[in-house]
Parts: C-alpha cells; structure tokens; sequence
C-alpha cells in the first residue's frame, strides 16, 4: 500500500526586505497572507520521495542543493528522490535573482525546509492515491501577442485589442490532481499540478503574498481537508493577462478571482479522481549541460553606454525590466561564456504516475513535448524546481525575437539549443525511471 505524510511550515519573512519576481525600490511593508514550506513524502513501504514546495519565487541551484544535501543526511534518501520547488509568487522574499538576499532570513529558510521535510517522512500513514486531470483553459494566456503591424509585444503592454491579430505559442491548460486519503477516506493531501505565472502582484505590491496559488490550496483545504500542496508547471510564455480584456485589474481583488476561477475548476477534477494501481515510488535524476548564449563586443559596449548613463540606477517597474537592469545583466551574462550552464534534471514515479521536473521557466512547448513522449499514463511538470535558470524558450521563439529571450544572466541565459536538449533528456530519465519498476 502507498504510504504518505506531508506537513506545512511557516516561512513567512519580517518584513523591509526586498522582494522578487520584480524590480521595486523599497522593501516590503507588510504581509497580505502568510508564505508556507509544504513537504510532501509518499512512499511505498520500501522506498520514498520527498516533495517539497516553498511560497518563494526561486530557489536557486546552490540553494536547492543545501537543502537537498541536508534532507539526505537527515533522512537517509538519496538526493535525487527530494525534490525542492518554489510556486513562482512575485510577493515573495527577494533569493538572489533580482536583489541580494537576508542571508538570516534564508538559513531559517533552508533549515525550515529541512525540518519540514523530516516531519513529512515521519508522519507518513497508509494512503490511497487517485489521479484526476481536467482544463482550465480561461485563466491562464499567452503572454507573447502579434499585432497586426507584425510586431511582437507582451499582453501587460496595454495593447489595443482592436489592432491584436493573436497570441504567438502554445499553452499547456491541464490540471492534474493528485489525492491522498486514508483508508477511512479522510483525506491527507491534495497535490495540484498546473502553469502560470503567480504574478498578478507585480512590481507595485510591497506586501508579502502567495498569490493566486495561496487562494487555490486555501480552497481545496477547506472543502476538502488536509494539507494542498501546488507545483507550478511550464509558466514561461503564459500569464493571467487577458490581451481582449483592457478593463482588466490587477491587485489583490484580482487574486481571488482568478484563483477562485482555478479552484472552480480543480475542485471536479479531484472529485473525479480514479485510483492509481499499486505500485512502486521511484526516481532518477542527474545533470546536463547547456552553453551559456553569447554576447558581442557591440552589444557589451551598448550596454556600459546604458549604465553610464543611467548612473547605473534601477528603473522600478510594474511588469518587465528596464533598460538599466538588461545592461548590468547583460555585462554579468558575458563574464558567464567560458562555462556551460549545469542543470539539475529529475524524474519520479508514483505507481504509473510521473513527474519531471526543469529548473526554471520553460515554455509551454517542453511540458506538451514531454508529456507526448513519456512512458507513464500520466506525467506532470514541475518548473521552478532544483534550481533556477531563467526562461527556456523554444528555439522559434529566438526567432520571433519578445521579453523572454532578451539575453541576460538571470532571465534568459541559455542558448538556443536548451528546450531540445532538455526534453530529450528528461525523456531519457522518465523511460529509465520506468524501467526501474521491474528492477524494485
């Protein structure tokens, strides 16, 4: 029988530190909703993994390694069996992306995290697993908009819907529902699987918030008991804008509609749920590496010409990054050409159910690609996870040229090849890990 244990903790941080996600001159003022660690551990009775979700916009890859390294020893799982993921929340404590981190606030952090974890592994009781998957095709949009001109533009810009000809890519809409319930049907955890940006709080929020993913598990506790625990999925060119829409709010009245929409939505899928078929809980993971993009003379050039300019002061911003934020990032992005980037890669299974996971913000294409090529009945992707390595872009989208693959060292670093090689090898992993079924 499957077992399962998971287990909530707060990381909410004091408030006056910077905040991620975007670029703001002042620190946070306050806490709209408090900011969770969620640990899950399923197992099954032999071996285990421990799923871990933080209310933070990234953890990056030296950051994810702490916590995984510490988990391992306390535990005794292997590294590749943990998986540490944030939710993407633009409300969050700032971890080193945009602004230096508290270096005190973190190590509560990690060792939260740590202790979580833990905690998670040493509740687990006998649970029942079903599987449901449903749509919600309404909230979430394609960032990335044609107009009819022939430019591309992104849908925060305040376009004019009449001069729109459409949204450029593909979106994956899935929810995929995960339930854990006891055998007198109470139920432990709900694990919800679905993409978009958490960044209805963007660059004028100074308040610490979950976002809409903190309406979403809120909801699915209290109609359904137990802890909800959400892994965002490939968020890269999709937000919650609606380009047709130009009425259309942000702030936190926004938050609750939208999330309440998705909770509508996932509420019937996981009543829907059927069981997933005994099995074994298993994982593999590894690295790849992928080179950093390349910079030109010119362009560093153009970019110290930026700085000089601006006295090398920040543009705060609602949505995006300004001109002086590209030009530093630019500079670091050069310095980063010797060396590939290394990126964390991993794949689990829970009976026939599978999920991989990317270290940063893939484009919907990756998800939909990895989802057509995986062994398992059912695959989901977990982004934002083990680390951070900015946009993934499809290499038609280099092409198209738009915000996410603007080169910089944070946001989009990695050079055209990356979404191809990073299905492949997470195809490579999910048909190992399934070979591993017979082997248990």
């Amino acid at each position: 029988m499957f077992k399962a244990g998971i287990v909530k903790m707060d990381i909410t941080p004091p408030t006056g530190l910077m905040m991620e996600g975007n670029t703001r001159v002042e620190g946070a003022k306050g806490i709209h909703d408090p900011l969770f660690c969620r640990a899950l551990a399923v197992g099954d009775g032999k071996h285990s993994v421990l799923l871990i979700s933080l209310d933070i916009c990234a953890v990056k890859n030296d950051q994810a390694k702490t916590i995984r390294t510490e988990l391992a020893g306390r535990t005794g799982l292997p590294e590749g069996s943990i998986l540490v993921a944030a939710i993407h929340n633009h409300a969050g404590p700032a971890t080193d992306l945009f602004y230096e981190s508290d270096s005190a606030y973190m190590a509560r952090m990690f060792e939260t995290a740590a202790d979580a974890g833990v905690a998670a592994l040493g509740s687990m009781t006998d649970v029942t697993i079903s599987l449901g998957t449903g749509a919600c095709d309404d909230m979430g949009h394609i960032r990335r908009i044609r107009m009819k001109d022939g430019s591309l533009h992104m849908n925060w810009e305040g376009l004019d819907p009449a001069q729109v000809e459409g949204p450029v890519g593909r979106k994956d809409s899935e929810i995929i529902v995960l339930n854990f319930d006891a055998p007198n049907g109470e139920r432990i955890a709900t694990l919800v699987n679905y993409a978009n940006h958490p960044a209805i709080l963007a660059g004028d929020n100074f308040l610490y918030s979950r976002d809409w993913p903190g309406v979403l598990v809120d909801g699915l506790e209290d109609r359904f008991g137990g802890t909800a625990i959400f892994f965002n999925g490939a968020t890269g060119n999709v937000n919650h804008i609606d380009v047709y829409n130009p009425r259309q709010g942000r702030g936190f009245p926004e938050v609750e509609r939208l999330g309440r929409m998705l909770l509508e939505a996932v509420i019937p899928v996981s009543e829907s749920a059927s069981p997933v078929a005994e099995g074994e809980v298993r994982a593999v993971a590894g690295e790849i590496e992928i080179p950093h993009r390349y910079v030109s003379p010119q362009a560093l050039a153009n970019a110290r010409e930026v700085l000089v300019r601006n006295e090398g002061k920040k543009e705060a911003l609602v949505d995006g990054l300004g001109e002086s934020v590209y030009a530093s990032e630019l500079l670091k992005l050069a310095e980063m050409q010797d060396a590939p980037a290394v990126l964390p890669l991993q794949a689990i299974a829970v009976g026939d159910v599978a999920m991989a996971t990317i270290p940063g913000e893939p484009f919907a294409d990756l998800a939909l690609d990895t989802k057509a090529g995986s062994p398992f009945t059912k695959t989901m992707l977990a982004a934002y996870a083990n680390g951070y390595q900015g946009y993934i872009p499809t290499r038609q989208a280099f092409d198209e040229g738009g915000y996410e693959v603007t080169p910089t060292s944070l946001s989009s670093c990695l050079d055209e090849s990356a979404a191809e090689t990073i299905v492949s090898a997470l195809l490579d992993m999910l048909n190992k890990v399934q070979s591993l079924k017979t082997e248990v």
